[in-house]
């Protein structure tokens, strides 16, 4: 194997025919995360922060011919020089794209290659799926941190929304009619699965506007989504998206009451798998369910579409499980390539990191105190 690390968009660009050949005859439904639209969009919209620095790997094998590709990016943490999936936490899942005939080279090769590096001190990824390339290997290099799930939907098990929805239970059915017949108790209720009566840009500024006052609610910020630059970065990746078409494409779908969106769910179409990415709604009509009706309207358009499967990314949440029909894992791990990465995965990772999260929490949780305190006062 030849190695290469590019580190800039010019390199991207220069890759770009080959990356996609690899993805058409060696990626599957998961690489999405994976692909050039949007690994390229997120650099663009994020590399003005100076934050991190772009770290893609490149394999090319004794003919020349590319057949590794890992995106990643850099990020130091102090002292500490931590290689993450390019894309952060808004990759849902991590993995590398890589020729069938060369996986156990490749895979072997870049780790070796890592380690006798001075590239980086660590590697950590928040979105190891079971069924990805990495999970393979990292059980034998790696430190599983934790786990959560992506519930998902296997939509060819039923052929029909109808045998899907009988397939939930009784309570679930009588909630969603419920929530129907409350709503329209308010006003007309209509449904767009395609929605292209607004602008990308307005459409997704409503949602990220729905979403902060829902997180505010709870005393909490959000993360890099709802930075200007995420902001962007979704509203530029649907775009693009649109423009595609096929099987690789956004889909914005709205929920209105008479002539008011009431909610927005942004979903990514990806080798006949559907990626429900990002869904806000009014929390002003939260108590009677307007989150879980966009969902499974969205849903019923999703089976007249013939996608295969639907899944609802991670974190794996009680109210996914109960959508979804099988929740596979998705694991943190953490792979130290010097000792000073062994102190990060075990000092900081493993220990200080989640102490800080539970701090985080009960901040959360006074800050929500607050909210409603001051909600009253008004």
């Amino acid at each position: 194997m030849d190695w290469e690390v590019v580190e800039d968009l010019a390199g991207l660009e220069r890759v770009r025919k080959d990356w996609e050949e690899l993805l058409c005859r060696h990626g599957g439904p998961l690489h999405f995360f994976q692909h050039p639209d949007f690994v390229m969009t997120w650099w663009c919209c994020f590399e003005a922060r100076r934050e991190v620095e772009l770290r893609v790997i490149l394999g090319r094998d004794s003919l020349g011919q590319l057949v590794f590709v890992w995106p990643l990016k850099l990020r130091r943490r102090g002292f500490v020089r931590v290689l993450e999936s390019a894309g952060g936490l808004l990759t849902c899942f991590d993995d590398v794209v890589v020729d069938e005939d060369h996986v156990t080279s490749a895979m072997h090769g870049v780790f070796a290659l890592l380690r006798g590096s001075a590239l980086a001190d660590a590697i950590h990824l928040r979105g190891v799926h079971e069924d990805s390339s990495l999970a393979l290997v990292l059980c034998d290099v790696g430190t599983c941190i934790e786990s959560t799930t992506s519930p998902c939907i296997d939509a060819t098990r039923y052929g029909s929304f109808e045998r899907y929805f009988a397939s939930r239970s009784k309570r679930f059915r009588q909630d969603h009619k419920k929530s129907l017949r409350r709503l329209e108790e308010v006003g007309s209720l209509r449904f767009t699965q395609d929605d292209r009566s607004l602008p990308i840009d307005e459409v997704v500024g409503l949602a990220m506007s729905f979403k902060e006052r829902w997180l505010a609610k709870r005393g909490l910020s959000g993360k890099t989504i709802m930075l200007p630059e995420g902001r962007r970065f979704v509203a530029e990746l649907c775009a693009t998206l649109r423009q595609v078409g096929g099987e690789r494409r956004c889909e914005i779908s709205t929920l209105r009451l008479d002539d008011t969106i009431v909610a927005v769910g942004i979903a990514f179409h990806y080798a006949g798998r559907r990626y429900e990415y990002f869904g806000a709604f009014d929390d002003r009509y939260e108590s009677i369910g307007v989150g879980r009706v966009q969902v499974v309207e969205s849903l019923r358009k999703s089976f007249d579409e013939d996608v295969a499967c639907m899944d609802f990314l991670t974190p794996g949440t009680a109210f996914k499980e109960r959508i979804a029909d099988a929740a596979p894992v998705v694991a943190q791990y953490v792979v130290a390539l010097s000792a000073t990465g062994s102190l990060y995965r075990d000092l900081y990772v493993r220990t200080t990191r989640p102490l800080l999260k539970y701090a985080y929490r009960h901040l959360s949780a006074l800050r929500r105190f607050g909210y409603r305190e001051g909600s009253a006062c008004v």
